[in-house]
C-alpha cells in the first residue's frame, strides 16, 4: 500500500504536518501599462511623486497621520432634557441651584449618621464668593462640620463638576417618598447643569454660569471644626459667608441706582436673627455700596443662642437695628454678642418650596 506523504510525519512526530499557507499577496502597485500612460499625460514628475509615495514607510515625525497617533474619541457629555415644567418662583435658578448643593452637602452628612435625621438638621450656607469660588460654611457650636465630614462632601460635589455623579443619591427606601422626590430632582438639576442643559432652559439667570465655573474650583471652607457641648451661642453660616460679602463691597462699591444682587442659597430658610441681619446690612451698607443680598426666604421661628459675628459688631447701624428688632419681641442682644430670647414654637415651614421640573439624560 502506499504511503501518502503526511502519514510518514504523523508516524515520526505524532501529528499531522502543518498546512501550507498561501503566499502572501504583494501590496498593490501601479502598473507599468498605467505609468507609461501617466507619464504621457502628467509628465515625468507625477510619476515621480507616485513612486516616492509607494516606497515611503510612516513613522514618527513623517509628518503624516498614523493609527498610533490618531487623537483619542472624544466622549460626548449627556444632553439632559426637562421632562416637567418648572413650578411659579419668585426665587432666581441661580439661588435654587446653590440651595440644592447646600442639600446635596447635608444628606452626606446625614448619610454618616442616620440618627441625626431625628435629633437635628445640620445647617449649610453656600455663596458664590467675590473672588468667583463657591464658599460652603456650617453652623459654629454643637453643629459644626468636621473635617472628615467636610472631605466626603468636597469628594460628593466633585462629582457634578467631572460627570462622575450617580443618578441615586442617599435616600434609601426607609426615606419618605418626598425626600426621595427632591433629592432625585436635586442631583438630576446638578447633573443637568453640569453638561450644559440646566442654563439652556434659564437663560434669564446668567449666574448659573458662574456657578458652573465654581463647581470646578477648589471649594472655600469656613467654620470647620470639632462639635462642643449643646447650649453653647452658635455663629449661623449664613453671617459667616455675608462677612465676605460685605469686606468685597467695601472695595469695589458700585452704582447705588444699579444694585448687584447676591444670592444666598442654604439647606434651610433664614431664621428670624438671621433675616433681621439681611435686611439690616441691605438698609445700612448695601445701599449706599450698590449691592443686595438675597436669601431664599425665612420661615419665621427665632432661635435664641444666636451669635453676632465679629465682623458685624463693628457695624454701629447694623446692631442697633438688631438690637431694636430683638426687643420687639421680648428677646434682647446681651454684652457678649448673643441674641438670646425665647424659643418660637408652631408650625413653621423650614423648606424652600419644591421645583416641579427634572430632568433625564439620553
Amino acid at each position: 500500500m502506499r504511503t501518502r506523504p503526511h502519514e510518514s510525519w504523523e508516524r515520526d512526530t505524532g501529528a499531522r504536518p502543518p498546512k501550507q499557507g498561501r503566499p502572501p499577496v504583494p501590496a498593490a502597485t501601479p502598473d507599468a501599462v498605467s505609468l507609461l500612460a501617466l507619464q504621457r499625460t502628467a509628465g515625468n514628475a507625477a510619476v515621480a511623486r507616485i513612486l516616492d509615495q509607494e516606497r515611503h514607510a510612516h513613522g514618527p515625525g513623517c509628518g503624516h497621520a498614523t493609527t498610533e497617533s490618531a487623537a483619542p474619541p472624544v466622549q460626548r457629555a449627556p444632553t439632559f432634557t426637562r421632562t416637567g415644567a418648572p413650578a411659579e418662583s419668585d426665587r432666581d435658578a441661580a439661588l435654587r441651584m446653590l440651595d440644592r448643593v447646600a442639600r446635596t452637602a447635608e444628606r452626606v452628612i446625614l448619610a454618616g449618621n442616620p440618627k441625626a435625621r431625628n435629633k437635628f438638621t445640620p445647617h449649610l450656607a453656600v455663596n458664590l464668593l467675590p473672588d468667583g469660588s463657591l464658599g460652603i460654611s456650617g453652623n459654629t457650636g454643637k453643629r459644626v462640620v468636621t473635617e472628615q465630614q467636610r472631605q466626603t462632601i468636597e469628594q460628593e460635589i466633585r462629582g457634578f463638576a467631572d460627570g462622575s455623579a450617580p443618578r441615586a443619591g442617599h435616600n434609601a427606601w426607609g426615606s419618605s417618598a418626598d425626600q426621595r422626590q427632591r433629592e432625585r430632582q436635586d442631583r438630576s438639576k446638578l447633573r443637568a447643569l453640569d453638561a450644559g442643559s440646566y442654563a439652556e432652559h434659564h437663560p434669564e439667570s446668567p449666574e448659573l454660569a458662574d456657578i458652573y465655573e465654581a463647581l470646578h474650583k477648589p471649594i472655600r471652607w469656613f467654620s470647620i471644626g470639632t462639635p462642643v457641648k449643646k447650649g453653647v451661642p452658635a455663629q449661623h453660616g449664613e453671617m459667616t459667608l455675608l462677612g465676605e460679602q460685605v469686606a468685597a463691597w467695601k472695595r469695589a462699591p458700585r452704582d447705588p441706582d444699579d444694585p448687584k444682587t447676591v444670592h444666598m442659597g442654604g439647606v434651610k430658610l433664614a431664621c428670624v436673627a438671621c433675616q433681621w441681619a439681611f435686611d439690616a446690612v441691605n438698609e445700612t451698607i448695601g445701599r449706599d455700596l450698590g449691592y443686595r443680598v438675597v436669601a431664599a426666604g425665612a420661615h419665621g421661628q427665632f432661635f435664641p443662642n444666636w451669635l453676632m459675628p465679629q465682623w458685624m459688631r463693628g457695624e454701629q447701624a447694623v446692631v442697633d437695628v438688631i438690637r431694636s428688632r430683638a426687643a420687639a419681641i421680648d428677646a434682647e442682644l446681651t454684652n457678649d454678642w448673643v441674641v438670646n430670647g425665647e424659643l418660637a414654637t408652631g408650625d413653621f415651614v423650614h423648606d424652600p418650596p419644591d421645583s416641579g421640573s427634572e430632568y433625564e439624560s439620553d
